[in-house]
């Protein structure tokens, strides 16, 4: 027990009055312990509100580290809670709130119209967080208000200035009693996309607030009637204090116990006296450190020498220029020598003179998706060359196989010239047909390999669209021979007369399809419709087929433009072809900057058409007036 001080001697010859002495001391007891106890009780409940801000702006800047800002970007223009995207980048917010259970609510919000709304939501996943409290989902690009004005245009301000924020005061709803705390986050150009909320429940903050204020009351009282109760107030203050100081060491426990979990490593890099800290599971990473601690040398000394210069290049160049970078590099895990991939997310904190003093940042291991990106771009090549190896052999086989086949139809021709008897011509006239017919498969099989290697050039010259389009149907209506099919045109009247552009390949394509619709096509008509369309200010002309033929069911038109494709096997068995022709004109059409559609019904006929933007031409051959 400490020992009292002895009193000090009275003067010899001073008045003696015990009701005076006993007024001064009460008195300056009273007053000694109201400043005391005043004074203790504003630091607790300051220390408490700067360890409570303190441990939101930390949460708050973890959290927001975890979210794949270009992934955030893609989400919101999606606009759909039940995308790919937004379960991605849902997935690491889902963990941290589940292993931070005293937050109440952890969201995102975007930027809209000089307000919020929200983005990403860890209520949509309340049966996997399984919470003992019911919890209330904000719906994607729903708004965001809360009950202060002031607070959301602070919001909106550290949004702006890149900076995270904590709520001044709580604020209370049916759920609870809340602080909340905003971090920017950012894409990986180190651009802010959006803010990182959650709310923490701070009712028993609150409570212990209130505790602590009410007992300062009490002891102020009880000191000025009993000043030995003093002793009692003191112990009361320090075991509040302590209170406060436990509550923040287990905040900052539980902190590294979800870096563990999430099997990362944090650092904090002080620039000043160039010391790096860390928690989490470092030595994975970087090998054993004493104390968790290094400095620049020893950090470099575990990279890869190949990626040493360029990271402290690039990591130099962030803390000059910017407030966020990303980096991925190797390290050499001592004593291992196989290198490990990580991606290092680091934000620089500056003072108020805008100069870097420190560098928050997190290393994730990446070398399993290092080595899928490596496996997907070798089997890309892979692919690539296979495709590559198969055109050139279609081409070359078909250059190697028309020369003859040009020989047997020029034989066959000159054969027919000859005097022959009706046997000998019927036998001649189903050669030269067949020889045709493999001609043309040849033909397609030749178009279809320039196609996918690139090889066809298309010419821009100026070219009469009208007569391209008869000459097609006059070839077409000599080629259907004596079939009961009426083939005619539709030109709108303010159809485009001249053009320029590849007549060659329109009229290959034209050509495609009107023999389609005429093999496909017992009785009836065909008919080639041209008309005009303007889109997004450009012209465009819509060319169409339309046939009354045997139709194409539903289930089947995903089919036709696939290559050596038709609507099924029993259209090959009794038409022929080799399924190419469709795929051909597709391609041509990309290539011109169009697109190809179909339209059919069974039994009723089909309608293909394609649209080509064009531009109008002077004729070259005008008529006379």
């Amino acid at each position: 027990m400490e020992r009292s001080r002895p009193s000090p001697p009275v003067p010899a010859g001073a008045p003696l009055s015990p009701i005076r002495d006993a007024l001064l001391a009460g008195a300056a007891t009273f007053l000694v312990c109201v400043l005391s106890i005043s004074i203790l009780n504003f630091q607790a409940q300051e220390q408490q509100t700067e360890a409570i801000r303190e441990d939101l702006s930390r949460l708050a800047r973890a959290a927001a580290q975890l979210v794949n800002g270009d992934l955030h970007e893609v989400l919101v223009a999606k606009g759909r809670m039940d995308s790919p995207e937004y379960r991605e980048a849902l997935d690491p917010l889902v963990r941290f709130h589940r292993g931070v259970p005293e937050i109440a609510y952890l969201y995102t919000l975007i930027e809209r119209d000089g307000g919020f709304r929200f983005g990403l939501d860890t209520a949509a996943r309340a049966e996997e967080l399984n919470f003992d409290w019911e919890m209330e989902l904000s719906p994607l690009l729903s708004s965001y208000e809360s009950d202060s004005p002031e607070e959301d245009a602070a919001e909106l301000a550290a949004l702006r200035e890149e900076r995270v924020y904590v709520s001044r005061k709580p604020f209370s709803d049916d759920y609870g009693t809340f602080l909340t705390a905003v971090a920017p986050i950012r894409n990986a150009a180190g651009q802010t996309v959006a803010l990182l909320g959650l709310d923490l429940n701070v009712a028993d903050y609150l409570k212990r607030l209130k505790g602590v204020g009410i007992a300062g009351q009490v002891s102020m009282g009880i000191a000025g009637l009993l000043s030995l109760f003093l002793g009692v107030l003191i112990y009361r203050t320090r075991r509040n204090s302590l209170r406060a100081w436990r509550e923040k060491t287990d905040l900052e426990a539980r902190d590294s116990g979800v870096v563990h979990a999430l099997g990362q490593a944090v650092y904090h890099h002080q620039l000043g006296v160039d010391e790096v800290t860390w928690i989490g599971k470092y030595e994975k990473l970087m090998g054993p450190l004493p104390d968790d601690k290094c400095n620049t040398a020893t950090w470099l000394e575990h990279l890869h020498p190949d990626d040493r210069q360029r990271v402290q290049a690039e990591y130099r160049a962030a803390v000059a220029a910017r407030a966020f970078f990303i980096s991925e590099y190797r390290c050499l895990p001592f004593p291992s020598a196989v290198p490990i991939w990580v991606e290092d997310r680091g934000m620089i904190a500056r003072d108020e003179e805008g100069l870097a003093v420190r560098v928050d940042g997190v290393l994730l291991d990446i070398t399993e998706r290092k080595k899928a990106e490596k496996e997907l771009i070798a089997a890309k090549e892979r692919a690539e060359t296979g495709d590559r190896a198969k055109s050139e052999f279609l081409a070359v086989m078909s250059h190697e196989i028309r020369t003859p086949m040009n020989g047997v139809i020029g034989f066959t021709n000159l054969l027919l010239d000859t005097r022959l008897d009706d046997d000998q011509r019927e036998y001649l006239e189903s050669v030269r047909v067949c020889a045709e017919s493999l001609l043309r498969v040849l033909d397609d099989i030749l178009d279809f390999s320039k196609l996918e290697t690139g090889g066809v050039r298309l010419e821009r010259m100026a070219f009469s669209l009208r007569r391209t389009v008869e000459e097609v149907l006059h070839l077409q209506t000599h080629l259907s021979g004596n079939r009961s099919i009426e083939l005619r045109t539709d030109f709108a009247p303010d159809g485009p007369g001249w053009i320029w552009g590849d007549a060659a390949r329109i009229r290959q394509i034209l050509f495609n399809l009107v023999g389609n619709a005429v093999k496909f096509t017992e009785h009836g008509s065909v008919t080639i419709q041209v008309t005009r369309a303007l889109r997004d200010g450009q012209l465009r002309v819509r060319i169409a087929v339309i046939d009354t033929g045997i139709g194409i069911a539903a289930d089947q038109l995903d089919r036709l433009f696939k290559p050596f494709s038709q609507a099924d096997s029993s259209t090959t068995r009794r038409y022929g072809g080799t399924g190419l022709g469709l795929a051909i004109c597709q391609r041509l059409v990309e290539a011109m900057g169009g697109s190809v559609g179909v339209q059919s019904e069974p039994g009723k006929g089909s309608e293909f058409y394609f649209e080509l933007p064009v531009e109008e031409a002077a004729p070259l051959n005008p008529p006379a007036p």
